[in-house]
């Protein structure tokens, strides 16, 4: 079983990402807004208690949209969700970092089940760490890390690693997918002399890393070698459902770190 952990020291290659658009006609920012419009009324408690409703709504949005994107629904396409477990399923993606979200829900709380009326600067406080989770997410949102390629260190003298992986994670499908290729050589079974250039082969690219420059071979060189060796591609794909955690969440956390 491969792991996050496998691809240490591996480079990455080609990342697709993709701008998710809101299915919703209003967006986080708008409530926001309003939170900041609430507060430049006059400080009285239906104004403080508005400018944090608008926040909440802000952040309930942005956290719907985000854990709708990475496939909470298909835990168990039956279950509603509260506040609390949305919040979790967003720290296990790696989303943001639980020492804020836990912030965030004990004021919510305070607010929404103690009918208490908070102060201006917890509703400041409020409004500023949910403008900075909107933020930082948002770039997740809009890089979303549809499909990212790593390449093993050792490479041969054409600069082929001996391994490359691949991390697919489809938009609202609740799965990701990890394709392994593993790139073969092999002397040619019909050519006496293949054996003995295949050990050059391996001999002269022994050593070699992903990132060193490549020898400078003559024509002549890289012929023998192609008319010697053949080449082939085992492949593997492994599919991580959302169910399969903590899998999914590893390699989710994972695909977020290293997109660009």
């Amino acid at each position: 079983m491969i792991r996050p952990s496998d691809l240490e020291n591996f480079s990455q290659g080609c990342a697709t990402t993709y701008t998710l658009n809101s299915p919703y006609s209003i967006t986080s920012w708008d409530y926001l807004g309003f939170a900041k419009e609430d507060l430049k009324e006059e400080k009285e408690d239906r104004t403080l208690v508005n400018a944090l409703s608008n926040a909440k709504r802000a952040l309930h949005l942005q956290i719907d949209i985000l854990t709708k994107t990475f496939g909470i629904m298909y835990i168990n396409p039956k279950r509603r969700f509260d506040f609390p477990q949305k919040l979790d399923f967003c720290v296990k993606c790696g989303i943001v970092g639980p020492q804020i979200l836990r912030k965030i829900n004990r004021l919510r709380n305070a607010v929404e089940h103690e009918y208490y009326v908070p102060d201006i600067n917890e509703v400041e406080d409020f409004i500023d760490i949910t403008e900075l989770f909107v933020a930082a997410s948002d770039v997740i949102l809009r890089n979303f890390p549809h499909d990212i390629e790593f390449r093993s260190p050792e490479i041969d003298l054409f600069g082929i690693p001996k391994r490359g992986v691949g991390i697919v994670i489809e938009p609202s499908q609740g799965k990701v997918i990890i394709h392994i290729n593993d790139f073969i050589a092999e002397p040619r079974p019909n050519r006496e002399d293949a054996e003995d250039i295949f050990r050059e082969y391996k001999e002269r690219s022994k050593n070699l890393r992903d990132g060193d420059p490549l020898p400078d071979l003559p024509d002549e060189v890289r012929m023998k070698y192609y008319r010697a060796i053949s080449r082939k591609t085992k492949s593997v794909k492994i599919e991580f459902s959302v169910k399969d955690s903590p899998n999914y969440f590893e390699w989710v956390s994972f695909a977020i770190t290293k997109r660009k």
